[in-house]
């Protein structure tokens, strides 16, 4: 129902004041940017050739599209953070 304060002046007035607004999409900072392989080998300073050994083998989660493979920043921030050591242990007296 439309105010009394709005005089439609067509049918397609009162169509477009009946009809709903969409729900808007997620801002695009919601979906993160995957990463190329190029990408993520310069993040670990390796060769390209290697980072695709360890998506082939699944030690470092990625999607794959057709023939190319693309990563999740926070896969490669777990992979990371899976290789860390935890350091030399402190020498007792």
């Amino acid at each position: 129902m439309l105010p009394a304060t709005v005089r439609p002046d067509t049918i397609d007035d009162i169509v477009l004041a009946a009809t709903p607004t969409p729900a808007t999409p997620p801002p695009p900072a919601a979906c993160p940017q995957l990463l190329e392989v190029a990408h993520v080998a310069h993040r670990l300073n390796t060769c390209a050739p290697y980072v695709r050994r360890l998506l082939r083998a699944g030690t470092l989660k990625g999607l794959r599209f057709g023939t190319r493979w693309r990563v999740d920043p926070r896969d490669l921030k777990a992979y990371i953070d899976s290789c860390r050591t935890a350091g030399r242990p402190e020498a007792g007296p």
